[in-house]
C-alpha cells in the first residue's frame, strides 16, 4: 500500500506542475500579445546584442572545441 501511495502522490504532483506550467506560459503568450511592440523592440535589441558581441566572442572557441572533438587518436570507446 505504501507504493500506490507514493505513485498516487507523485502522480498528483505530476499533475499539478504540469497545470502549472501551462499557466505560466498562457501568461507568458498573453503579455507577448498584450505588449507586442515592447516585445518585438526588445527581441530585437537581444539579437543584436548576440551577434555584435555574444556570438563573435564564442565563435572562435566553438571552432576549437570543433577541432579537438574530430582530433584522430582520442579513445572512442567511452
Amino acid at each position: 500500500m505504501h507504493c500506490g501511495f507514493i505513485s498516487a502522490a507523485f502522480t498528483s504532483y505530476a499533475r499539478y506542475m504540469r497545470y502549472f506550467f501551462v499557466a505560466v506560459t498562457a501568461i507568458l503568450c498573453f503579455g507577448l500579445v498584450l505588449f507586442g511592440p515592447q516585445a518585438a523592440a526588445g527581441a530585437a535589441e537581444g539579437f543584436e546584442l548576440f551577434i555584435s558581441c555574444v556570438f563573435p566572442s564564442l565563435f572562435p572557441f566553438f571552432v576549437c572545441v570543433a577541432l579537438l572533438n574530430n582530433t584522430p587518436g582520442r579513445c572512442r570507446s567511452i
